[in-house]
Formats: C-alpha cells, structure tokens, sequence
C-alpha cells in the first residue's frame, strides 16, 4: 500500500473504469462495497505528485481498513485478456466440470465478479449433477461472503454424493459459523478416525476446536485438539497449538501432568525486537516546487490532439471556428487548450464534432493520454503492444486493439503515438519484460484486420469489432463484408444472424446489410426462391426505394428480368452505388469493358471507401489499358501507405503490365529500402521478393527460393507455377500431391495450356482430365467441361462460366483459342485478353495463346 511520511512518500491520484461489488475484505473481514478502479501511483512531495511510478489496477479497495490488491495496469489487462480467452476457449472446445471450474478460477483471479457470476450460473445449468462443482462454487460463495448461497450449494452437492470431502468440510464450516457445532462435528467424523491425515486434510477439526473453546465447552476443544496431535505428532512442538491447547487446560484447571501435550525440550530464543521507522531525508525546493508547477499550466495550454486522416486526400479542419488547418492524409499531431472545442471538417467528409479535452493535475506530466479524431471514422488505427525481453525469456503474445468508424477516441497509458518504438531496450535486474504501448495506422483494409483475428483464433474478437461499428452505425460496406465472411460454422452463422435479423428491420435500407443477410438465409438452408420472394414482398411495399429494388433484383434467377430491375433501379431517384456496380459487373462478365467502365466509375464516385468497386474499378482500366489514371491512383495509394506491400505490389504490377519493367523495378528497389528498419522486415521483404518475382516473370529465383522457413504456405502457392512455366514437368509431378493446387482445375487447365502450346498433345491430354476430374464441382450446368472437350467451336454464350472469378475466365478462353481455328479462335483470343486482368499466374499463359 502507498504511504507517506510527513507528506512525502507515494499515493494514489485518480480513479477511472470504477466497480463495485458488495462482499467480505479478505483482511478485516468486514461487509462493505468493495471498489476496483485504475489509477496511477506517484511520489508525493507534500502531497504534491512530482514522478509518476506507473498506472495500476487496484481491486476490492475495502472502505473500512483500505487494503486492496494492486496489480501493473497494462500487465493487468494483458494476462486477464490471454488467461480469460484461453480458458473460456477450452471450456467452448471440451465442455468439462474441470474446465469450467478453471475458467472461473480465471475469472475470480482478476476480480471480474459479474463475468464469474453469470458463468456459474450457466455451469451449474449445464453440470446440475455434479458434485466436486457444486461444492467448488460452494467454497466460492463463502469465501465472498455469500453463506447462504453457499449453503444452498453444499446442499446440493451433498444430496449428490454424501461422502464428497470438499461439501462436507465446507458445510461443517457453515455449522461452525452458525454455532451449530453437533452438526458440524457429525459432518467431519471421517475426520477423526485413526490414519485420517493420510487421507484427508483435517484443518477443519482445528477449527471445530476452536468453535468449541469459543463456546466454552473446553473438553470437546481438548478432544479436538488430541486428535489432531494423533494424527499430526509434530504439532506437539508448535507454539502456536500448544498455546491453543492451554487455553482450554487452563479453564479447565488441569495441571501440567493432566497435559496430553508432550515435553519439550528447552531452547534459548532469540530474543530481539526492531523498532523499524521509515526514514526519508526531504529536500523541499521552492523554486523547484514552483518550476513544476508552471510546467504543468503550460501542458494544459498545450494539450495533443492526435488527427488520422483515412482518406487519400487533405482535409481542412477548423477549431472554435478559427483559421482552417490543412490536415495532410496519414497523421497529424495539433496542439491546444485544454476545455471544450468545437471541430468541424471540411473535404472529403464535412462534419461537425465537439471534444472536451481534460487531463487531471498530475496526469499532464505522464504524457500518455490520447485523444484522437478519425475525419469520418475512416482511418483504421491499432493499438498494439510492444514486448522488450531478456534474452532467454519467451515473448508474451501480444493481441493489438483495432479502432475504426468512431470519429473520437480517448487511449491512456500510449508510450508511443504514430512512431516506430525503439528495436531494443535497457531492462533493469529483475526484470523479464517491459510492455509498452503504441499507436499507429494500418495501411491496409478492415478485412485484412478480420483476417488477422480469425487467424490467430480470435473470432469472436472480430465478430465483436465489426458488430459495434454495425450496431452503431459507423461501419462501412467492406467491414459488414468482412463480418459475413465470418459465418464458417453453425455457432458463427447464428450469432451473425441475430444481428442482422435487428439491423435489416431499420429504415433507411443498408444494402451490404442485406446482401450478407440474403446469402446468410440461403446458407442457413432457406431457398433461393424463398429469399426471392421475401425481397419482392418488401419492395413491393416501398416501390420508390431503389434499394429494396436492386435487393429483389440480385436475387432474380431469371437474367434478363435481373437486367430489366437493375437498369430501372438505376433510373430511380436515390439508386445504390451497389446497382450501378452490379451492372457495371453483369458487363464486365461479357467481356464488355467498355460499357462497363462508366458505370463503375459512377459506383465509385458514390462511395470511394468500397474497395470491391475500385478493385473493378482498376480491373477495367488494366484490361482497356488506362494506365495513367490507374498508376496515379495506385501511386498515391503506395504513398499513402508507404508501409504496405500489397500497395506496393499493386504498383509493380500495373507498371508490369504497362510494359514499363524499369519502373517496377523502381517501385520494387524503394520498398525493399524501406522495410529494411521494420522489425519484422526480414520477413516481409523475403515475401515481397518471392511476389515480385511472380510478377516480373522470374520464375528460376522462385524456385531457388523456395521452400524457405516461415514462407511455406507462399512457396507452396507459387512452386509449383513456376514448375509449369519453366516446364519442368518431371518436378511438379513428384510435388503435386502435396500441392495446394492439388484440386484446382483452373491449375490444371493451365497447365494443359502450355503443354499443348509446346505441341505435347498426349501431355496436354493428361493435365486437362485432370481439369475436368476437378471441374465438377464448379460446374454445375457441364456447360465449361463441355466446351472444354468440344471438337468443334462452342459459341460464348453457350458457355456458363458464372461461377468461375472474372479473372479465372481467361485461362478457359485461351485454352479455346489454341484449340480451334480461326475465326473462332480471334474471338476466343480476344475474350482471354479481356478477362487476363492481373499478371500473376497463369497471365503470361493467356498473354502468349492469345497472341499467336
């Protein structure tokens, strides 16, 4: 506990993320409300802060002694969120009383009441007849000061089994408690037979002694206390029991041969008393009392407020309407008064928003509170924490926070805002790791986020971003996207739709809300017919909401009803960005680049934040060769987020495709330089060289690359393409069943094209049944396999290739236009040019059969 000496010493100053429970202080054992708060800790000079020693949790705060438990605030957090997941994940997977009693342990361990109250509610649901765990939550109870509910519990694990040892001892200590001593004393007659403490732990007959001499009925706490030295002889040279003992001896006026106790042998104490005193000299320095004390008013005229700014272009805000500020994309740090502030955004987003920045006396010289604006909810900003560890010592997990869609936010205990930490660190004697904190940009896009989670097994954890951005109205289509991409089992599909189900009954209409509510009920088993007319029904009702429309139409079976909706759609006042970019698509799927474009182009003039419209967007500039809006937009992209890779990789690959190698070599040289101070930049280049050499056509470096540790599921990806450009077919054969390609038809297919470019007919042969063996399940109508085996021209339209990616079309149409003769063949060549978007494999296949 602090304590202070004449004003001097440490104390605590503030209170924050307060709780409160009724219960017994495990110290005085007085009845009160026990509070549990975040705070920090300082050296007081006079009851003046003059060095912050850190925040820290502090739990059960008992308002009658003040003794609390005390933990490091950020060590705190980190060990409940690794230990509670950890146990609630093994309790989900094997359902066990065991595990349930350890999560719970867990829960108690942090002082998380309600969570451990309410999991004990559901346990004892779930294991209503067993034993051990009604005796456990027995002991739980009584130990917070709840006996009646932990009578009842004992109860009942005695009603299932009479002989359990744990619900008997507890429920003799009830007895005690209540002065019901016979009760108690036939509860705990297992205790008292011969060879019991082999067996047992028989603590509790010293308490039944001492229930008893409290009662002055000294000669059953004498027949205790015999028993106990029977069975534990060594306690006959315990002070604290022979003192016990005598107490009852003597009331009863027995003399020292009437004694049950044995001799004992005479022994010199040593004798010494130390009268410890807390000695602090203090120096009390007025002109540094008073230097500390203006500093402080000056970090309150100067108070950071932390700007991320999401959008590729510079936004100008104003405060307390002052003079505008531009705020450049990426980070900007402002400064101000502390108090209430008006601020308003001008630019990409127009917006007003009012913060109220305050910081407490001593929390200004700490420096590590955070308030942070996010233009439009648009930056996606990640809290991460960073490890500093012995050599040695293994590095803690570490699991980041994500925020985005809030416009404001307010982080304490951040070490570091928007810079990189430093690599390594000083750790003093004793110390096996130092966690601090940082706060930064993540450059890529909110499903990466959602991938990371579910990677790492976290789920739930990006269920529940995505569901308070859907719940609060701050999420974006690619964040609802990402939250339907979660729906992987029957427990995830069924959490999603009871948010949905509340969300898609709002007004107005939410169209990414829809479409990941549409397939979700087709999922979940609900026909495709079913949802049609569900969606007919609702717009039938709102005939002049073009959302609900475009909802009816992308459900339509029938295509050229599904065309005739969507082109009335976007006649409508109020139209989706969704319809334009679902005819955009329905054109693009013909090959008809062209058309489509404008309509894109509209999709993403109405909503620039979806990133499946730019990704079209940018797929129709490649393919009708566009390349100057396409680079600058990629350009800024790269600029943008200097540390991304799949910026990057986007920018060699359009100047790859361009035909420019000298600049995608440029792009790929300054990113290499770039990560290189990166702690994880060993790693990430050796990824970014292995997908440059995809894209520049380096096959031969691959596969003396690969396979490289920490990159095996990359190199599995990326062997064996290079195998089949380099046609090394002996290779991919001893490989292929070990090969993520493996079922792959499209692989297959590919590698059958360039067999037969070679002339190998018979291997041709081989790889394309293959084709065929693993095109079943894709295709559903036989209309591609059909096409594929044709002896003779099938035409275009007659082929049902919608449920291949617009990308994968191109290897099937190359594959026709070496199998056929002209004019045919024109036709096939040209729709395998319009469908070869991206250079990575099988691109440069398709590039040479549609050439020839």
């Amino acid at each position: 506990m602090p304590s202070t000496v004449n004003g001097i010493g440490t104390h605590y100053y503030g209170k924050a993320n307060r709780s409160s429970r009724q219960g017994a202080c495990q110290s005085c054992g007085r009845t009160g409300n026990l509070e549990s708060y975040d705070t920090r800790l300082w050296f007081v000079i006079v009851f003046i802060p003059i060095i912050p020693l850190g925040r820290k949790r502090i739990m059960d705060m008992c308002p009658s002694c003040h003794r609390h438990y005390v933990s490091a605030l950020g060590k705190w957090e980190d060990q409940r969120q690794m230990t509670n997941s950890g146990t609630k994940a093994e309790f989900v997977a094997q359902p066990t009383p065991e595990n349930a009693e350890r999560h719970h342990r867990g829960l108690l361990a942090f002082h998380q009441h309600q969570e451990a109250a309410s999991f004990m509610k559901e346990a004892l649901e779930h294991f209503s007849t067993d034993a051990p765990l009604h005796a456990y939550f027995a002991a739980v109870q009584h130990h917070l000061g709840h006996p009646a509910d932990a009578g009842r519990l004992y109860e009942r694990a005695l009603e299932l089994n009479r002989e359990l040892p744990a619900a008997r001892h507890g429920m003799a200590l009830l007895h005690m408690n209540a002065g019901n001593l016979e009760a108690a004393t036939e509860l705990l007659e297992h205790l008292r037979a011969p060879g019991a403490a082999q067996l047992h732990d028989i603590s509790p007959l010293e308490n039944l002694a001492l229930a008893y001499q409290k009662r002055s009925d000294h000669a059953e706490a004498l027949e205790q206390f015999n028993i106990l030295l029977r069975e534990l002889p060594s306690l006959g040279d315990h002070t604290g029991f022979r003192k016990m003992v005598a107490v009852s001896e003597k009331a009863l006026k027995q003399t020292k041969a009437q004694s049950f106790l044995p001799e004992r042998k005479f022994s010199w104490k040593r004798l010494w008393l130390e009268h410890r005193r807390a000695s602090i000299v203090c120096v009390l320095v007025v002109l540094g009392t008073a230097g500390s004390i203006w500093h402080n008013f000056y970090l309150a005229k100067s108070a950071p407020l932390h700007v991320a700014n999401g959008y590729p272009t510079a936004l100008r805000l104003k405060i307390d309407g002052g003079p505008e500020q531009v705020i450049h994309p990426g980070y900007t740090k402002i400064t101000l008064p502390e108090g209430p502030h008006e601020l308003t955004m001008d630019g990409a987003v127009k917006e007003t928003l009012r913060v109220d920045i305050r910081r407490g006396f001593f929390d200004r010289w700490a420096n590590d509170n955070a308030w942070l604006l996010n233009p439009g909810g648009r930056a996606i900003i990640i809290e991460q924490p960073i490890y500093y560890v012995k050599d040695g010592h293994e590095v803690p997990d570490s699991i980041p926070e994500v925020f985005t869609g809030a416009r404001l936010l307010t982080r304490y205990g951040i070490n570091y805002f928007f810079t990189e930490p430093p690599k390594q660190m000083t750790l003093s004697d004793g110390t096996t790791y130092l966690m601090h904190r940082q706060l930064r940009l993540h450059p890529g896009s909110i499903q990466e986020v959602v991938d990371y989670y579910a990677g790492i097994k976290l789920a739930p954890q990006a269920m529940q971003l995505c569901e308070e951005g859907i719940v609060n109205g701050t999420a974006t289509d690619d964040m609802i996207m990402a939250y339907g991409n979660l729906a992987v089992d029957e427990t995830s599909k069924a959490r999603i739709a009871r948010v949905l189900k509340v969300q898609v009954a709002k007004r107005p209409v939410q169209v990414a809300l829809h479409r990941v509510w549409q397939d979700l009920q087709t999922d979940m088993g609900k026909s495709e017919s079913d949802v049609v007319a569900e969606y007919i029904a609702l717009s039938d009702a709102a005939p002049a909401d073009a959302a609900l429309l475009y909802l009816r139409a992308r459900k339509e079976p029938d295509t050229a009803l599904q065309s005739s909706l969507l082109k009335k759609c976007t006649e409508m006042q109020g139209a989706p960005s969704w319809c334009w970019y679902a005819r955009a698509y329905d054109h693009a799927a013909a090959g008809e680049w062209q058309t489509a474009l404008p309509m894109i182009e509209k999709a993403v003039s109405m909503d620039g934040e979806n990133s499946r419209f730019a990704d079209m967007l940018q797929d129709a500039r490649r393919v009708l060769g566009e390349w100057k809006p396409l680079i600058e937009t990629l350009q800024t992209k790269a600029r943008l987020n200097p540390q991304s890779m799949v910026a990057h990789l986007s920018l060699v690959e359009a100047h790859m495709m361009q035909g420019d190698a000298n600049a995608a070599q440029a792009v790929s040289s300054n990113y290499f330089k770039r990560i290189q101070v990166r702690e994880d930049g060993r790693e990430t280049a050796a990824e970014f060289a292995l997908l440059t050499a995809d894209l520049l056509g380096n096959d031969e470096f691959i596969l003396q690359q690969t396979p490289r540790a920490g990159l095996d599921s990359l190199a599995g990806n990326l062997r064996e393409p290079a195998l089949v450009m380099a046609r090394r077919w002996s290779d991919l054969e001893a490989g292929l069943q070990q090969s993520p390609h493996l079922e792959d038809p499209l692989f297959h297919l590919a590698a059958a094209l360039a067999a037969k470019m070679d002339g190998s007919a018979e291997k041709a042969g081989v790889w394309l049944d293959r084709a065929l063996s693993h095109l079943k399940p894709i295709d559903d109508s036989g209309s591609i396999a059909a096409a594929l085996k044709s002896s003779t021209p099938p035409a275009p339209a007659t082929i049902d290739l919608s449920s291949i990616a617009l990308h994968q079309r191109a290897v099937v149409w190359a594959w026709l236009a070496v199998s056929h003769p002209a004019p045919m063949k024109q036709t096939y060549a040209g729709l395998a040019r319009s469908f070869n978007m991206h250079r990575y494999f099988p691109a440069r296949l398709v590039i040479q059969a549609s050439t020839n």
